[in-house]
This record gives structure tokens, sequence and C-alpha cells, in this order.
């Protein structure tokens, strides 16, 4: 039985393709979300580019097709190799089938009024949106397609016995064959520790790589920064290799458990000697304004997202005692001198902080890039960014998952899940997934952490 799917606007922003993504049913799509694309589609905005993009991709391709075929875009054309049908929808917008008071002009409402008239599944990541749909008995559902697997629960980590001949071996040698007499499948760059069967206070750290069992040895970095436990271990290591072994770093977990920081203090480290800069940025999520409306330069627009790595950079300089690259050594502590130490950087491009916006179309090279809070950016947004990647160019990814601001994402849709999952099983990526006892922020914001968040969840 042919069934029909009505896409709210966020499907088309967020997954043009999506259209195709329903075999031998029928899509629609309603005028108002056209209108609500064609408003959106000005300006330097993240919304403004994915609308001009859902166009670009998709719409503007079907209505050629459909002058093409001499087809009317309101009875349909063929998808899908003719089995699926793509239409658009100007009626059935009707305020009787809505609980009354519900405003008929807001389009949220005119989409939820087409889809009962049209007796179609509503397909939206609006999660308000969504629950509006279920008040008043309307089927819907999330884009399935976009949906990340979460089965294998793979956290970049693991633990592994070996006998005291392999401990010894790997002691020795720095590496150990991996072979089949292993009890599960290693991804690349999976970071271990490594027990003695025989005693398991003796561990070793370390990562699989081609076929090997990889020591580390991350105190012998020229990181400044000593990791206080075992997943910062493994975050340095990945951090501190070069581009031409890791190119991509994902750093996931909860609130302080030193994710930007280390990613600045290994950023910090390797300025000068490996990269040319550090590029900072992350997703809008704030702002909703064209960012070329606001006021002063792109750096002064864009800082105030920013203000997490800011301030992490701030304390890898306090911690150094002032420019670790300056010939003149001194103790500088004072906020006012560590500022000005920011703004040289700043003002020399050694640090940019740009808007993830204006990354598009760029070849990034010998850069050293930080995404943070990855969690409010899309998988079309991440996907966009990482294949910016150019020859010398290191990309660090961070986020908590548990942390969205962004109401069309969810914790199976979001750029930071997608980006770990799809390149789990990659050479070019490691994944570090950080667990809550590792937060090192402070004992009140573990604590408050464990205790306020058992409230919350009961």
């Amino acid at each position: 039985m042919v069934k029909k799917y009505l896409l709210d606007t966020n499907i088309l922003m967020n997954y043009p393709s999506a259209i195709y993504g329903f075999d031998d049913n029928e899509v629609i799509v309603t005028s108002t979300t056209i209108e609500e694309l064609d408003n959106l589609k000005q300006g330097k905005t993240e919304k403004a580019y994915q609308a001009r993009e859902a166009f670009r991709a998709v719409l503007t391709p079907l209505r050629k097709k459909a002058q093409k075929e001499h087809a009317d875009l309101m009875k349909g054309i063929r998808i899908n190799h003719g089995k699926g049908l793509f239409r658009i929808e100007t009626d059935h917008i009707d305020a009787s089938n809505l609980p009354q008071g519900w405003d008929i002009h807001k389009p949220d409402n005119r989409i939820l009024s087409a889809c009962m008239s049209l007796g179609a599944i509503l397909v939206t990541e609006d999660q308000s949106l969504l629950f509006k749909a279920m008040s008043i008995n309307l089927p819907a559902q999330e884009y399935q397609n976009a949906q990340i697997k979460f089965e294998d629960d793979y956290t970049g980590r693991a633990e592994i016995a070996l006998t005291a001949g392999e401990m010894e071996a790997i002691e020795k040698d720095g590496s150990i064959r991996a072979d089949g007499r292993r009890t599960r499948q290693f991804s690349e760059n999976e970071y271990l520790i490594v027990r003695d069967k025989c005693n398991a206070s003796h561990t070793i750290l370390a990562r699989y790589r081609e076929g090997m069992f990889k020591r580390l040895y991350t105190l012998s970095h020229s990181c400044r920064v000593r990791p206080r436990n075992v997943g910062q271990q493994f975050a340095i290591d990945a951090l501190m290799a070069p581009p031409s072994e890791i190119p991509l770093v994902i750093l996931s977990g909860a609130a302080g458990t030193a994710k930007t920081f280390l990613s600045i203090t290994c950023g910090m480290d390797q300025l000068i000697d490996h990269y040319e800069q550090i590029i900072c940025t992350r997703n809008n999520v704030e702002f909703d304004k064209d960012i070329g409306a606001l006021p002063g330069d792109e750096m002064e627009k864009v800082s105030p997202l920013l203000r997490g790595v800011t301030d992490n950079l701030r304390t890898y300089l306090k911690i150094q005692g002032g420019n670790p690259f300056s010939k003149q050594k001194k103790n500088i502590t004072e906020l006012s001198e560590i500022n000005r130490i920011i703004e040289d950087y700043i003002e020399t491009g050694k640090i940019s902080i740009e808007s993830m916006g204006f990354m598009r179309g760029r070849s990034i090279t010998d850069s050293y890039l930080i995404l943070d809070e990855c969690q409010n950016a899309t998988p079309l947004q991440v996907m966009g960014i990482v294949t910016r990647a150019a020859e010398g160019c290191k990309i660090v990814m961070c986020g908590d998952p548990n942390q969205i601001d962004k109401i069309t994402l969810t914790r199976s849709t979001n750029g930071l899940v997608f980006a770990a999952r799809a390149m789990q099983s990659s050479p070019a990526c490691a994944f570090v997934s950080f667990g809550e006892e590792e937060c090192e922020r402070s004992f009140l914001a573990r604590d408050a952490a464990d205790r306020m968040g058992k409230y919350l969840a009961s």
C-alpha cells in the first residue's frame, strides 16, 4: 500500500535528498514550506545557505524535470526510477481540523492541517512539532534515514588482556601484531588499556593501528600539560599525532572532561613548528540574524560564540606563564597581559576565529582547525567542513551529544555522532569518548553533574 509522507521545512534544509528517501511512496511538500524556504534564502546565515541548497540540489532540478516532461508539479512527477511520486500541495489547509485556538496562519499549523486533510505522515525533526502532532493523533516521525545507529556503542576505547610474554614484547618492541586469536574486531586508531592476564594491576596503554597494538608514549610527547586520566592520555596521543597519520580527531564527553582545553593545548604546542595557524569555529546556534548585519568584523561577531575556546586559551597561557614561544621568558599571570597575548595571536593570524558559515568553498592547508560544540551542527555541516581539509590540515571536533541546543537535532542525528559513526573504521580518524567520572573541571562540577543529573533523569 502506497503511503503519503509530508516533509517539514527542516527536513529539506537538513537533508535535501530526503525527497528520494521513501522508495515507492508519495512524497509531499506544501507551498507553505516553499514560502518558508524562499523567506530564509537571503543572507549569509547557516539557515540561508541551507534554504538555497534545498532549491539548488533538489527543488530546482525537480522543477526542470517537470518542465521537460510537461508534467504538473501539483499532480506530481515520478521519482526513484518511476516507483515513487513527488508533488507540491497548495490546498487542504483547514482550520477546522485543528484544535480551537490554534492559529492557522502559523506555518507549523498550516503544515499540520495539510497532513490531517491528506491523511499523510508528517516527517520532521522539530521536536515541538512532533509533540503537537502527537497531541492531535497525527502520525509523525523523524527522518529515519538520518538516524545514526548505536548498536555497537562504540567509544573509541576498550580493554584487552595479554599474556605475560605478549606484555613483555609490547614493552620491549613498542608494538605487537594483533593476530586472529583476538576475540573482537578492532577499529583503526581504537585506544586500548592492555592488562596482564596474570597481574591485573600491570597495564599498558596502546592504540590499534594497521593490525598492530602500538604502545603509547603519551608523557614523552611535547604537550606541555600532563594528562590527569586515561581518557586525556588517549586524547593527547590523537591530538599530537601528525595530520599525515591522524588528520581527524573527535572528542565526545560531558562538560569538564577538558575536551576543548586539550584541543587548545595540543594545538598551541604544535603551532609554528607544525601548523601555520589555529582556526576556531562552531555552529551559530544563538544567532538567527544574518551575521553580516551584526556590528564589527567577522572575529568580533563570532567571538561571543567561542568564549569557551578563548577561556581555555587563557588558562593555557596562565599555566605557561605567558607566551610559550617568546624569547623573553616571563611569568605572566595578569589577565590584562594574557588578553594582550591573545590579541597579538589574533592580529598576526596565528589564531583565527571564524564563522562556520564562511568555511565553505575553501581549501584549508597547514592549519589546526577546532570545531567546538559539534553536537549543535548538522551532519551536512560537519561533512562540509571536514571535506575542506587539505594538505597538512588537522581537524578536531569537540562536543557533548547530551547537551544539544538545536531543537531540530537529537542525540542520534547531530553532526558529532554522525561523524564518529561514519568515520569509525577510517585510519584517518581517532575517536575518544570521555566518561563522566573523567570530569576534571572541579569537584563541584563533577559532584553537581552526578547529583543534579540523577534528579533531572528521575
